[in-house]
């Protein structure tokens, strides 16, 4: 399959065409990533708020009842559910228990314990891999 892709800031119409012989997997992912708004709103404790940046963003968790994103520096209030932004968030995102989703990209390392479970670290965080996950999480990483 090819992509034949123009960036021209002349274009005041811009649109994705895609021709294929049958409908793939990965032209239904093209057209939810099209479709869908995918900003997630953070607020913080003193009412101010923004658009996240999931490059940033470290992992989202629940925490108390509430779902919060994580940065190196910040912890943000999200007012949605982890199952509506699970569907929402990039590629590099996984789910590793019932409350957690982290960024792959951001972890430092992952540590094995002597009792087989995992956790992931961040700069300064660590999230605990749950076992139902660890299997999934390992064939996504290729070991």
């Amino acid at each position: 399959m090819k992509l034949i892709t123009t960036i021209d800031a002349r274009i005041d119409d811009e649109r994705v065409e895609i021709y294929a012989r049958k409908d793939y997997p990965v032209i239904a992912e093209i057209k939810k990533i099209l479709d869908e708004k995918s900003d997630i709103i953070g607020f913080l404790h003193d009412g101010s708020f923004k658009v996240l940046d999931m490059q940033t963003v470290n992992s989202f968790s629940i925490i108390g009842g509430k779902l919060y994103a994580k940065t190196d520096t910040e912890q943000y209030d999200i007012k949605k559910r982890l199952y509506e932004i699970e569907d929402i968030l990039p590629a590099q995102f996984q789910k590793i228990s019932q409350s957690c989703i982290v960024n792959l990209s951001r972890v430092l390392k992952f540590e094995l314990f002597f009792n087989g479970s995992l956790a992931c670290r961040f700069v300064n965080d660590i999230e605990y891999v749950s076992r139902r996950y660890i299997k999934n999480l390992k064939e996504r990483l290729g070991i």
